[in-house]
């Protein structure tokens, strides 16, 4: 038996606002994260906007800290920190009016297959913007259909790996859009 394993726990502030899309109307089930703005930032606080698209974050930690917004349903918003960022938060203080106004980007969708025939339903596909970044991944469903979500405008690479999304490793299965070994050699999309 361990005892002694104790805290003091720290007030948090609370952070309100309302997210909508740029015709003005209202967002439902916009994800929302709050964080410290830190070189070490741990995660603060998470919600999701209501049907009218507003939002409460409590607990966030005093200081001074960031927002950001991001499509957790798939409807291809794309991300979007908060304006204002950082801010400050005082402990049993509320922030309200920590709002956004959300811009669609695109998506790339496609099929994935075994050389069996059958789907590839493990493999993580994704989109790359530049050799080392990734904009976005996913998995394929059942059927071996995949879709890349809130992709912003621009030119993209897509690579398909084992279930890790590790490119560097021989366990897992790399290939690059049309057949290709490594992003050098990707076609853009």
């Amino acid at each position: 038996r361990t005892t002694g394993i104790n805290a003091t726990l720290s007030r948090g502030g609370t952070v309100t606002g309302t997210v909508t899309d740029s015709s003005g109307n209202p967002l439902e089930g916009i994800c929302v994260e709050g964080n410290p703005n830190s070189a070490n930032a741990t995660f603060s606080a998470f919600t999701q906007t209501d049907s009218q698209g507003n939002y409460t974050l409590a607990g966030m930690a005093a200081g001074s800290d960031n927002v950001g917004f991001y499509d957790c349903g798939g409807s291809d918003y794309l991300y979007q920190g908060y304006s204002g960022n950082p801010f400050t938060v005082t402990a049993g203080q509320t922030v309200s009016g920590v709002n956004a106004v959300m811009t669609k980007g695109g998506s790339i969708s496609g099929s994935l297959t075994l050389s069996t025939g059958g789907p590839a339903t493990a493999n993580c596909v994704e989109a790359f913007s530049s050799a080392s970044d990734v904009a976005a991944s996913t998995f394929p469903n059942s059927s071996g259909a995949y879709t890349l979500h809130a992709l912003p405008p621009g030119t993209y690479r897509i690579a398909f790996a084992g279930s890790t999304c590790d490119y560097s490793g021989s366990s897992n299965l790399n290939e690059w859009y049309h057949g290709a070994s490594s992003y050098a050699t990707a076609s853009n999309v």
